[in-house]
């Protein structure tokens, strides 16, 4: 979610004109909410921001070269709070396609389609920080991923539509200038597996006034020696159908032996929904179902977003969640977000 708010153009030595961009977002969440985790509030406000900074060049050559940075609060407290770098990488590209190196997601997030939304997000984001410890399931909207861990991808040109990626990461979790010196040999170590392959592929078109998205994904990791972990090969598809205004789709997902984010592997999950979106409004409505093992989640999303002016956002939401495991149970999130992209 960004918006150009500044550009400033400048050449340097023979090098054709770079553009740096800057933009980002700010949203401000109020909530309610209720559920069976002992211990937890009714009531609270969030607030979310992130700083975006590209910087966009093009060489003599018809290279293609650039950067791309996000900073976001933390969300710590008092003297741990702060700015932190989200993601960072550079690019080189061309008719041949793109490369990235750093910070950034992998060409299986890039690439991959689920169920649709409007405004906050619904079952995608934010709102499970206010269900209480347990309940984070929107990374099974799509399969497991390397998140923001450092890494290289190469991304296709689109030829008639399709578009595919892979990635490869050493060690997941590890980002910045972070380096991994030795094996993990704590069983509950965060660098949980090594040599991630993490591969994407696309397709968008239009017949007439139906649009079509798919989406597949697939990533294997190899697990780290001392560490509780085993080999995972996750994978996942989903589509989206675009008719007048109305889009319906979803996912299905398998993260095989993958404790990447769920903390247990078997993790499986298949999201549908619709929306409909016109002019500066638009509503939409999901469903998505988690299976681990001995446990299983329901999850309905039902919300609505008005953009008064360019760039502001508003919309309410709610969700509600039935959860298996007892220190969760039941309960549901209602909130109503302001973004602003500038």
């Amino acid at each position: 979610m960004a918006g150009a708010a500044l550009a400033v153009a400048h050449s340097h030595g023979a090098l054709a004109q770079m553009t740096v961009k800057l933009g980002g977002y700010t949203t401000f969440r109020a909530a309610t909410y209720d559920s069976d985790a002992p211990g937890a509030t009714s009531r609270e406000f969030q607030n979310e921001v992130e700083i975006h900074v590209s910087a966009d060049g093009k060489a003599d050559n018809g290279l293609l070269y650039g950067a791309h940075i996000e900073f976001e609060n933390d969300g710590g407290d008092g003297a741990g709070a702060g700015i932190s770098v989200d993601e960072a990488s550079v690019y080189v590209g061309g008719t041949w396609g793109r490369i990235e190196l750093g910070d950034h997601d992998g060409a299986s997030d890039q690439l991959f389609v689920y169920a649709p939304t409007v405004g906050n997000g619904q079952i995608e984001e934010d709102w499970y920080d206010f269900a209480g410890p347990g309940i984070e399931t929107d990374d099974l909207l799509l399969p497991t991923d390397t998140s923001d861990s450092t890494k290289i991808t190469y991304m296709s040109p689109v030829l008639g539509g399709f578009q595919a990626g892979v990635s490869y990461t050493p060690q997941f979790d590890s980002q910045g200038q972070d380096v991994v010196r030795f094996k993990p040999t704590s069983p509950d170590a965060e660098n949980l597996y090594k040599d991630l392959i993490e591969a994407g592929a696309g397709y968008k078109r239009d017949i007439g006034p139906v649009s079509l998205v798919l989406g597949v994904g697939y990533v294997h990791g190899d697990a780290n020696q001392g560490t509780d972990a085993e080999d995972f090969d996750a994978w996942g598809a989903g589509a989206q159908i675009g008719y007048e205004g109305f889009t319906i789709g979803g996912a299905y997902n398998d993260n095989g032996d993958s404790l990447i984010e769920t903390d247990e592997p078997d993790a499986k999950s298949w999201n549908v929904g619709v929306s409909y979106e016109a002019d500066d409004w638009g509503v939409a409505a999901q469903y998505q179902k988690v299976d681990l093992p001995g446990r299983k989640i329901n999850i309905y999303g039902l919300g609505a977003a008005y953009e008064p002016a360019p760039g502001l956002t508003i919309g309410p939401e709610v969700i509600f969640f039935d959860d298996d495991d007892p220190e969760v149970g039941d309960g549901y999130v209602a909130l109503i977000a302001v973004n602003l992209e500038f």
